[in-house]
């Protein structure tokens, strides 16, 4: 998991300040790919967001530095909408120096300074700046592909070399009451408004964990409304089911109207989550947010229902571990006229989309998904949609299947015509199963906003790793 700021300069010399939250996966040695999201939290621009793919290479010097290069591809845009980012389409490349800090300091991670070039290709944005980043590395115990046929048992050098952790991924239902008195940023009162989002958690030990969350409004007038967030917690047990939760988290938001400022968002709030099953929890949380630099503010209460893998093994000398399948895919989406007034302009363009999706295998043939897309192409910047859902998958021949989804949840800017945000989307299509891990994806959907003008047919094509993640018993 990593983090990063950099400060964009915009036309007219306008400064954007920009967060990042990513995380990546070692897929050969100093080799990194991931996915990553930017958030403007300085400035003018709350709500500027893009989220992508990421690639990082290292070069070690020495056992505490290393030279690193890389580069983002994303999609997003907002507060400023397509005459700013254009199409929404953004490019960074960066490079820079690398410290270790355990071997230093006894520190986890490591922290990284260089410099980044960023351009929006369609839009009016191209800047060259420094940057700063901490990444904290953590262990999941997996393997590349299906390929488990039972529990696996780890002793001693290995346990203790991969440390695994625990780790949780929950949907998110939020309500925000926003406090009296709080404007939006035409003038007018803030209304309430509902969120639906996607929350992961890593461990940093018995106690204590890291999270990432991204949300996005889907009712209530703030359509077009997103953030990213992330911070840590703290957790107490009260019984072998119940544990108390208190944790904070900063990020970046906005869109939609409510007026964040530059976009930066503290937020903090209590918990208390409940076990359903080792593998499955649900959570109810009170929390406050509050923007730094404009009037947004408001309490929220929040149900969280989440899968968990990888937990906690103490100081046991053998542990036993029972598999679990996942699968992420990164995908590009093409949005086709279906209705007459499916944009507020530019209504004759396709709109293609960027984005990624997190797949969950409760069993071969049946999974739960969480995918979130930016437009980057079509004069949409600004446009995004985070949804979840189900899918089933049925094998045709060793390397070919079929698979449909059916999806629900939210979506806006862009010039799109949402409504209040609330969409559903329902794909099928063709898997080709290039090696165990890898896959390619061809699918047809119709995508629709419930109460909005918007109806799209769809026409995806995507890229898939899959592999298998243990829980100890």
């Amino acid at each position: 998991m990593s983090v990063q700021y950099e400060q964009f300069t915009l036309p007219g010399n306008e400064a954007m300040g920009m967060a990042a939250i990513g995380m990546a996966k070692e897929f050969a040695p100093n080799l990194e790919l991931g996915i990553a999201s930017y958030a403007a939290v300085r400035g003018e621009r709350g709500g500027f967001i893009t989220l992508g793919l990421s690639a990082k290479k290292l070069w070690p010097m020495s056992p505490i530095w290393s030279l690193e290069a890389g580069g983002f591809v994303g999609a997003g845009g907002g507060r400023g909408g397509y005459t700013l980012s254009g199409g929404g389409l953004m490019l960074r490349g960066h490079a820079g120096l690398t410290l270790e800090l355990q071997p230093l300091a006894g520190l986890p991670g490591r922290v990284s300074l260089g410099v980044s070039r960023v351009s929006f290709p369609n839009g009016s944005i191209a800047s060259t700046q420094p940057y700063v980043s901490y990444e904290l590395p953590f262990q999941i115990f997996n393997r590349p592909g299906f390929s488990a046929t039972g529990s696996e048992t780890l002793r001693g050098e290995e346990l203790a070399r991969l440390n695994p952790r625990s780790h949780e991924m929950g949907v998110v239902f939020r309500r925000y009451q926003v406090a009296s008195g709080t404007l939006n940023d035409t003038g007018g009162p803030q209304a309430d408004f509902d969120l639906l989002g996607i929350e992961w958690r890593a461990s940093l030990g018995p106690h204590l964990y890291a999270k990432m969350e991204t949300e996005g409004a889907m009712g209530g007038g703030a359509t077009g409304y997103m953030q990213i967030l992330g911070g840590l917690g703290a957790r107490l047990p009260l019984t072998n089911r119940l544990t108390a939760q208190a944790s904070a988290s900063i990020g970046g938001g906005g869109g939609g109207g409510v007026d964040t400022g530059g976009g930066f968002l503290l937020d903090a709030g209590l918990s208390m989550q409940f076990d359903l099953t080792p593998k499955w929890y649900t959570e109810l949380a009170l929390q406050h947010i509050r923007a730094t630099s404009g009037p947004f503010k408001a309490n929220s209460l929040a149900l969280l229902v989440g899968y968990r893998f990888g937990r906690e093994v103490g100081g046991s000398d053998s542990v036993v571990f029972d598999p679990h399948f996942l699968r992420i895919r990164t995908a590009n989406q093409t949005y086709l006229q279906a209705s007459d007034n499916w944009r507020s302009h530019n209504a004759e363009q396709r709109v293609q989309n960027l984005g990624v999706q997190i797949d969950a295998f409760l069993n071969p043939n049946l999974y739960l998904t969480g995918q979130g897309l930016a437009a980057w192409k079509g004069d949409a910047g600004a446009y995004m949609t985070g949804q979840v859902g189900a899918g089933l998958n049925w094998p045709i021949t060793r390397n070919v299947a079929l698979e449909a989804e059916g999806l629900f949840g939210a979506a806006g800017g862009g010039g799109l015509r949402m409504g209040t945000g609330i969409v559903a989307q329902i794909n099928a299509g063709a898997i080709w199963q290039i090696s165990e891990a890898v896959s390619l994806h061809a699918n047809l959907g119709h995508l629709r906003a419930l109460n909005g003008d918007f109806r799209a047919h769809v026409v995806g094509i995507g890229l898939g790793y899959r592999f298998t993640g243990f829980t100890s018993r």
